[in-house]
């Protein structure tokens, strides 16, 4: 059978661009042509990624709480080939992708066709035009064409182009499909207007100007078929129109994901060290457990009855129906870190060393920890297209990443280190109850409201909860991630947030920046580093600093560059705004007036004290 292997991707990066995502490939072995596929749905990934017993996998995850919370045995990570199977050729574990979009374009000749019209070779995914190829004595490798239709429902097609062209031309086209088409430029410019669609034969031509426009598949008669190919079957009864995508483009898949951090006691590695079916034992007690685990090999450290302790402990907690807030329960870690942690456990994922907080902080930051080490883990739970999702975990989700229900869920294991800082409470308390914070935040509390509402979404069944409070640390966290990137090293996109304020815990008003990779060795410590009282302390003002001023002030300043994003107010790529990896919130629910004032009005905000010292 021929193998048509593409490549290799980021375990990390499947996370956010997982099934019925579209990834980009260069293949063949003549030239190296373009190849667009969809990640492929969870059912498929059982056979191809060779996910047998994720009890002995070395790609299964474990994490109790995440567990609990998604109702699911275990996770798993994307395959990969270990050292000692490289030569194996029995075992090529790998993840599927389906051809999409099928139509394509030649570059040579502009002849648009699905991708079975061209030429092709067993093994080689590539596409190529056979008239050109022969011209020119080397292949000239067709390219999948950038226009796709997608509905908000995440269902997928190709574009209709020859109900298109005969929408557009209001002309009958060539009998049985036989149209020969042609998508060309006339030069005149590179704008839409300036491209056309035509067939050879029957010479209806249409210019591609109105490719975008807001009703083109209702005029066209064209609703949505359901269709998930990465899955292999039709949802019936998509009420939605399609709409007109490029397949690059930022709206086309987002990942929706759900983490946690491993904390004790969950970070003790019986999962990693213990094959046990978890499921198997609930329901049993005393003896009847210890009995189960007999034939088990236990660590070497723990004894008989040490392991049923544990084992009860994590039943215990997983048969309890009351689902915690993940924040409140990792939150304690850091503010209540002592200076000198442990170090008795070479194997201890989390690791958090407290920190004096600089004493001009004081009135403003409450505590401060040096995250030494810690690990994330990342489950995707669904996706959605055209519009971002909601904040909020949905079960309903699921639905898009496989036919049926499974028993696990898509994960990335992130290990790294950071910065953890709480504000202080009663300053907090002062600073909101100034009547502009309270009304620039419901400016963003009522647009929330409204961006919900047309999903389908009421505000009370979200886990966020839009506060001065919430809108200031977020605000605070973005502008921290930009100068930590200056300031140890760090790409920008590989800094990311973690905000602890709200939800089942009010008292929480924290945050954790930090930084990871899936290597088993993590990271190196740089970023950790600067939550030392005195770099931090640098690190403090060097942000404030920078909030003060925005490039694009005083448009910014005044609100004009978050008109058409009424989930911030002053926001903007030059001073607030982080890359998509950086952000839990898709950068929306920040006010960068919160931190440090308005040009016209500096003492509402929250570090109001501190704009002048920073100016000298």
């Amino acid at each position: 059978m021929p193998n048509y292997e593409l490549g290799e991707i980021r375990r990390s990066r499947l996370i956010q661009h997982g099934p019925g995502a579209i990834i980009d490939f260069r293949a063949g072995d003549k030239g190296g042509g373009s190849v667009s596929v969809l990640t492929s749905g969870l059912d498929h990934w059982e056979k191809s990624a060779r996910i047998l017993n994720p009890y002995i996998d070395t790609n299964a995850v474990f994490e109790p709480r995440l567990q609990r919370k998604l109702n699911k045995r275990y996770f798993m990570q994307s395959p990969v080939i270990l050292e000692n199977k490289k030569d194996d050729e029995t075992y090529k574990p790998y993840i599927q992708g389906i051809r999409f979009p099928k139509w394509m374009i030649c570059p040579l000749c502009d002849r648009l066709d699905k991708e079975d019209k061209f030429d092709q070779e067993p093994g080689d995914p590539s596409r190529w035009c056979t008239k050109c190829s022969n011209k020119k004595g080397s292949r000239v490798h067709v390219v999948p064409v950038r226009f796709v239709a997608a509905c908000e429902n995440g269902h997928i097609e190709d574009f209709p182009w020859k109900r298109f062209l005969a929408k557009e031309s209001g002309r009958e086209l060539c009998e049985e499909n036989s149209c020969k088409l042609v998508l060309s430029s006339d030069g005149t410019s590179f704008a839409l207007e300036s491209i056309f669609i035509s067939c050879e034969q029957c010479r209806a031509r249409a210019s591609l100007g109105g490719i975008f426009a807001k009703n083109l598949f209702k005029a066209l008669g064209f609703r949505c078929s359901g269709n998930r190919p990465w899955i292999g079957d039709k949802e019936k009864g998509c009420p939605a129109f399609m709409k007109t995508i490029q397949p690059d483009a930022s709206n086309i898949y987002f990942a929706k994901v759900v983490s946690a951090l491993v904390i004790p006691p969950w970070e003790e590695p019986l999962e990693e060290q213990l094959p046990i079916n978890w499921d198997a034992l609930k329901g049993k007690t005393g003896k009847e457990l210890a009995d189960a685990l007999s034939v088990i090999v236990r660590p070497d450290s723990m004894s008989p009855e040490e392991l049923v302790e544990q084992v009860e402990r994590r039943l215990q907690y997983s048969s309890n129906k009351e689902i915690k807030d993940l924040r409140q329960e990792e939150y304690p870690n850091f503010t209540e870190a002592t200076e000198n942690p442990p170090t008795n456990s070479s194997t201890k994922k989390l690791s958090v060393r407290k920190q004096k907080v600089p004493e001009r902080f004081r009135e403003f930051i409450s505590a401060l920890a040096k995250v030494e080490r810690l690990t994330e883990v990342r489950v995707q739970t669904g996706f959605s297209r055209i519009l971002p999702p909601t904040p909020r975990y949905d079960r309903k989700d699921e639905k898009s990443l496989s036919s049926k229900p499974l028993h696990w869920l898509p994960a990335s294991v992130v290990k790294g280190e950071g910065i953890f800082f709480s504000l202080h409470e009663p300053s907090l308390n002062k600073w909101k109850a100034n009547p502009v914070i309270e009304e620039r935040t419901e400016q963003i509390l009522v647009s929330y409201k409204e961006w919900l509402s047309i999903r389908n979404r009421g505000y009370e069944e979200q886990d966020l909860r839009i506060t001065p409070e919430f809108i200031l640390i977020h605000t605070l966290a973005h502008l921290f991630i930009r100068q930590l990137s200056l300031n140890s090293g760090y790409n920008t996109a590989s800094i990311r947030e973690r905000v602890y304020c709200g939800g089942d815990a009010p008292s929480m008003k924290g945050v954790l920046i930090f930084t990871g990779t899936n290597d088993s060795d993590g990271t190196l410590g740089g970023l950790a580093r600067l939550s030392e009282p005195s770099l931090f302390e640098a690190l403090v003002k060097d942000a404030l600093g920078e909030a003060i001023w925005c490039a694009s002030d005083p448009i910014c300043s005044e609100g004009i560059t978050s008109t058409s994003e009424n989930l911030n107010n002053t926001a903007c790529h030059a001073c607030v705004l982080l890359p998509e990896t950086s952000c839990e919130y898709s950068n929306r629910f920040l006010d960068r007036s919160f931190v440090v004032g308005s040009p016209e009005d500096r003492t509402f905000g929250f570090f109001s004290q501190l704009t002048d010292e920073v100016i000298r």
